[in-house]
């Protein structure tokens, strides 16, 4: 554990406050760029190929982007001098927009770096489930999010605030994961060269990682009962919470469009 000395402290507060008084404007404000992560500007060029509202003028502005911000060691980061990501930038170049060959040196590096670190199987959930919406995931490899959660209460789920902010983008995932839908696309738009294991359920497995128990093991465990309890679900039970599920989501949209504190396209 890395200890901060106070003098240190002080001395970096310090000049913090110095950086931001002298960018502050006459008027008494500051203005400066909102940046999100590559991760978010990748997502976005997933969701307009998945709702046919692709403008390719745009797309190809969000590929150099990505390419700019691209590591020399083949990855991509959070956040400036943050830990190193790679998969959902690739998934974009690779899949949905195919601007990007895979014999390109951007790619053969961000292919090195996905496959040294166990594949795509290793990668974030919201990778997989994009890629699962194009067809080059098996849902079964993503954890379940059952509609019926939707009549649970607060409680049960979490704090009032905490459920609002978490239930903007996962409450309509639901509905998502309940259809399983898949965007047909061009058999030469694949990842197939992003995975470390064969085809085949094992790939999609998740397993329980250390032999203690722990909230990794509950939760591993916990999906596989999910998954097994999908079979058995009432239908007139999954429908009604489809249905509520989508009367949430469409009552807390903004009147621009989107969702208030939700990140996810």
């Amino acid at each position: 554990m890395h200890v901060v000395q106070p003098e240190r402290l002080s001395q970096a507060i310090k000049a913090f406050a110095r950086l931001h008084l002298v960018a502050e404007l006459a008027e008494g404000f500051w203005v400066g760029e909102l940046e999100a992560n590559t991760t978010l500007t990748s997502e976005y060029v997933l969701f307009r190929h998945l709702i046919g509202h692709v403008d390719t003028q745009r797309e190809q502005k969000c590929v150099r982007y990505l390419l700019s911000q691209q590591q020399p060691d083949g990855g991509w980061t959070l956040y400036y001098g943050g830990r190193v990501i790679s998969v959902p930038p690739l998934g974009v170049f690779r899949h949905a927009c195919g601007q990007v060959a895979p014999h390109e040196p951007a790619m053969q590096r961000a292919r090195r770096f996905i496959l040294a670190r166990g594949g795509l199987t290793q990668s974030r959930v919201f990778t997989k489930i994009f890629l699962a919406l194009f067809g080059q995931y098996d849902w079964r490899g993503i954890p379940v999010i059952p509609p019926e959660i939707i009549f649970l209460p607060r409680s049960f789920i979490s704090t009032s605030m905490s459920f609002e902010l978490v239930a903007q983008c996962h409450c309509a995932l639901t509905v998502v994961f309940c259809s399983k839908a898949s965007v047909p696309s061009s058999g030469e738009l694949h990842v197939t060269e992003l995975f470390v294991e064969p085809l085949g359920s094992g790939r999609y497995a998740m397993p329980v990682r250390e032999r203690r128990f722990n909230w990794n093991t509950f939760f591993v465990l916990l999906d596989r009962l999910l998954k097994i309890s999908e079979k058995y679900a009432p239908q007139t039970l999954r429908e009604a919470a489809m249905r509520r599920a989508e009367q949430w989501t469409l009552e807390h949209q903004d009147h621009t469009g989107d969702w208030e504190g939700s990140c996810q396209p």
